[in-house]
Formats: C-alpha cells, sequence, structure tokens
C-alpha cells in the first residue's frame, strides 16, 4: 500500500473546507428544521416547508413502517402528515429528536471547530471525534445515526466532492493496491469519461454518518478494491493502515522467490519486517501469522495483495527486470558506468543512480512519487534486494544510495 502523498496538504484542506461547509451547514440547518416540524408540528411556518420535505420524509419513513406515501409531504398535506405520521403504523421505531437537535445545535454553532473537524480533521482523530460527539449527545441506535446521515449525505454530495478529487489528482493510482487507476480523465471533445476512480470510505458511512464528507476519510481507490475485496468490512485503526497515514515503507517488502536452482523467479513473497505483536503486523495481516486466515483483517488480506502481486504476467516481467538489477550489482564496470553517467553536464552519483533506475525500470525513485505509477514498491524492493545481496565492490556505494533515498528529505515518505 501506498501513502497518499499531497504536496500542499494545508491548503488541499482549507480548499476542500470552503468547498464543502456551505453546504453541509445548509443541510444540518434544514435537517434541524424538520426536526423541529417532526417534535411541533403547531410551529410550522409554510414557507419552511418546501426545502426541508425531503429531509422529513426521510426521518418519518425510518421511523414508521409502512412508509407515507410521496404526495403526503406535500405542502397542502405536510402539516396533516405530521401530526398524524404515527396513525395507521405497523410499526413504530423510537427516535429520539431532541438528542438529534441537541447535536446539531452544536454543530452549527458559529464556527464550530467539531464540525471543522469533521469535515477535515487528521486521519487518526476523525473515528475518535466522530464518535465522543456521538457518546456526548448519546446517539446510538441506527436509525438515529440515519437521521445524521441526512445531513452529510455522500449520496447528494458526492459528485461535488469526487469533482474535487478528480480536479486535485491526487493519486493516480489505487492506494491500497498500487495496481490498477485511480485517475478520472474526460474526453477533451465529448466531455464523457474515460476513466474513473472510486472513492472508498475507510470508515464506513453506516457505523460513521458524520465522516461521509470526511476529506481524510475518503481514500482513492479502484473498483475491485474498494467493492469485491473491502466491500461492507469495517475498518478500524487497530486492524487496517490508513494511506492517508502511512504506506507499507520498509516494514512490509516485496521479496524475490527462486527455483530450485535459484535462477527462474517463481513467486513474489510479502515478507513483513516488524515484529509479530506489534500495531503495524495486526494492520498489515491481522492477528494471525499467515495470510488469509483472518481476510477481514489487515490490508493485506483485504486487499488479496498476494495474489494480485503473484499474477502470471507481471512475474513475467519482473522476472527479467530483476536479472538486468542483478547484473548491474555483480558488475563492477557497470556500476562505474551508472555512478559516472554524465547527463546535461552534471555527475551527481547519487543523480546518476536515480536517473539509471527510472530509464531501466520506467518507474518513479522515490517513495514519494510511488502513488504516480503502478507497482512502483514492487520494482524499487526488488531494485534494493538485487543490490543488497548481489553488490560486489561499487556496488556498496549503490547500496548507500538506495538507503539514502529513504530519508524523509531526499524523497522517502
Amino acid at each position: 500500500m501506498i501513502k497518499i502523498q499531497i504536496a500542499d496538504r494545508e491548503g488541499f484542506r482549507q480548499q476542500y473546507l470552503a468547498m464543502i461547509h456551505p453546504s453541509v451547514i445548509i443541510r444540518l440547518k434544514y435537517l434541524r428544521t424538520s426536526l423541529a416540524h417532526l417534535l411541533d408540528p403547531d410551529s410550522i411556518q409554510l414557507d419552511e416547508i418546501v426545502p426541508v420535505k425531503s429531509f422529513t420524509k426521510a426521518i418519518v419513513d425510518s421511523s414508521v413502517k409502512p412508509a407515507r406515501a410521496a404526495g403526503a409531504f406535500n405542502k397542502n398535506k405536510y402539516i396533516e402528515t405530521l401530526k398524524l405520521y404515527q396513525e395507521g403504523a405497523t410499526e413504530i421505531i423510537h427516535v429520539d429528536f431532541v438528542k438529534l437537535t441537541n447535536l446539531i445545535d452544536h454543530l452549527l454553532i458559529e464556527e464550530s471547530e467539531s464540525l471543522r473537524n469533521l469535515l477535515i480533521g487528521e486521519p487518526l482523530d476523525i473515528k475518535g471525534i466522530h464518535d465522543q460527539l456521538f457518546e456526548t449527545f448519546e446517539i446510538a441506535t441506527k436509525h438515529e445515526k440515519d437521521v445524521m446521515y441526512l445531513a452529510f449525505s455522500y449520496e447528494d454530495l458526492g459528485t461535488e466532492v469526487r469533482t474535487y478529487f478528480y480536479d486535485q489528482a491526487i493519486s493516480l493510482y489505487c492506494a491500497y493496491c498500487n495496481i490498477s487507476k485511480a485517475n478520472h480523465r474526460k474526453n477533451p471533445k465529448s466531455g464523457r469519461i474515460i476513466d474513473q476512480y472510486q472513492l472508498d470510505h475507510f470508515f464506513s458511512q453506516t457505523d460513521h454518518p458524520m465522516l461521509a464528507l470526511s476529506l481524510f476519510n475518503l481514500v482513492p481507490s479502484d473498483y475491485v478494491c474498494n467493492v469485491p475485496n473491502k466491500g461492507k468490512i469495517l475498518f478500524s485503526d487497530e486492524f487496517h493502515l490508513n494511506p492517508y497515514v502511512s504506506g507499507f515503507k520498509r516494514d512490509m517488502v516485496f521479496k524475490p522467490l527462486f527455483d530450485e536452482l535459484g535462477v527462474h523467479l517463481e513467486a513474489i513473497d510479502l515478507k513483513i519486517m516488524v515484529d509479530r505483536d506489534s500495531h503495524k503486523w495486526k494492520q498489515f495481516i491481522g492477528d494471525a501469522d499467515e495470510r488469509d486466515l483472518a481476510p477481514d483483517h489487515g490490508n493485506i488480506n483485504v486487499f488479496q495483495l498476494y495474489g494480485k502481486y503473484n499474477d502470471r504476467d507481471l512475474l513475467w516481467e519482473v522476472n527479467h527486470l530483476y536479472n538486468t538489477y542483478v547484473s548491474a550489482a555483480k558488475n563492477a564496470r557497470s556500476i562505474q558506468d551508472i555512478l559516472d553517467i554524465i547527463e546535461e553536464g552534471q555527475n551527481d552519483r547519487y543523480l546518476n543512480i536515480k536517473i539509471w533506475y527510472e530509464q531501466t525500470s520506467r518507474k518513479h525513485f522515490h517513495e514519494k512519487d510511488f502513488g504516480r505509477l503502478p507497482h512502483s514498491k514492487l520494482y524499487r524492493d526488488l531494485l534494493d534486494h538485487a543490490f543488497g545481496v548481489y553488490a560486489e565492490s561499487l556496488g556498496e556505494e549503490v547500496t548507500g544510495i538506495l538507503e539514502e533515498s529513504y530519508q524523509t528529505e531526499r524523497g522517502g515518505e
């Protein structure tokens, strides 16, 4: 998994807030008015009905069965419907409108820090902020959560949100697998969509409805990772790694496995380099010792990364590339030629390694750029492995440069 890198993180947050905050404020106000109508139908002002009737219908339909007819919420029938909305119901689900109103009032306080944090809070904080608000205002039932979702509806505001992510182009390939495209393109002439990625909700909208529009709860991903792989699995900070927080880095490395003669690359192992009892182990593979034993836990399991990276065609491709790396690592003359590349008048040995690698692999050298091309971490891990195992003479200098490249100031995560 690749960390999502954002060059101007604060600018990204503030632009998103400026775009989405007004829409959420309006929806919160509509929802509060709708709840006030349900609490006291006699207080309804006629000019309030049209903007909020869809909210009211959604609340009523979730509270009583059978659902009321759509026409029952037309302006001329609205007040009567609310006065009698439980009449004839075969099932009545209690929803505490007062608690919900108190929470909304809290979020609507001018310059509300709580609302800002829900929308643009840091990825490690947003779940705790959300859960604390629900605990404080005693929002616990599914139906109460569904009511709050109306103000943060991804269905209603998702087009606006997706357009923002498309325009920012923060990740060109799926952050979860680094295999499939996660970009958005339109035909410049017709305007029709050519490529379109998905936005996965890291924390589910069902359990965390007020995070449905949270900036760092929306992960650019491809369809397979988002729907068939993750599906309805409930993610948590304990058992799943958030790509806004970190990628696998070198805590998980792709390691080549060879045939009996040690010649042909037959498989790719996903080698976890952290302690078995560590937090990251759980995020990578759950609380099991082997992959696939707890498929709901750990990003490696959920996104089926072992299978995806042991695709036959991909193995054929990287087998040839790995041999190229090994040949260079073993050959002092080749290494000298790489270190002494002179391009446009420069002879920086670090830069020369970078140039050689990117020309050879057609991938980016630095971690911060891995999300811009597919299989970037795989290719770079194979380079590191080849020089780590086979480096001779000048190869040690290259190995040092490879280590240096992971430093933050050089381009590491």
